[in-house]
């Protein structure tokens, strides 16, 4: 049995968006690819579907609007982290709503240990 690997038109629907950006690092995690924004994790395409990182206030009041999921990253609940799955993201817009909430909340992520290198 064969595993789904992430979907390769996903990531490069972020691509074509983030292109502007000068900060932008990809790298391969958890088994997909993850878009770096100034050394901070934003955005992650795995077999799923789309991560983004949002700022976690407004996580409750997303949920009352559309449907996502919360993740859980090492076991446990990973705060502001979010995933969409590929199915629900029908347009262009719809794609652009959640990598620009991703990008709002960039300036306040706080950086991972291991990517401040």
């Amino acid at each position: 049995m064969s595993q789904k690997k992430y979907s390769l038109e996903l990531v490069n629907r972020v691509r074509e968006k983030l292109k502007s950006f000068e900060n932008i690092k990809e790298i391969k995690m958890m088994g997909g690819i993850t878009f770096m924004l100034n050394s901070k994790m934003c955005i992650t395409i795995i077999k799923e579907g789309l991560m983004c990182r949002i700022d976690p206030q407004l996580i409750n009041e997303l949920k009352e609007k559309t449907s996502f999921l919360t993740t859980d990253l090492a076991k446990r609940r990973a705060k502001g982290f979010i995933l969409i799955e590929e199915t629900k993201i029908h347009s262009k817009d719809e794609l652009n709503y959640w990598i620009d909430l991703a990008i709002a909340y960039n300036p306040k992520a706080k950086s991972s240990k291991s990517s401040s290198k």
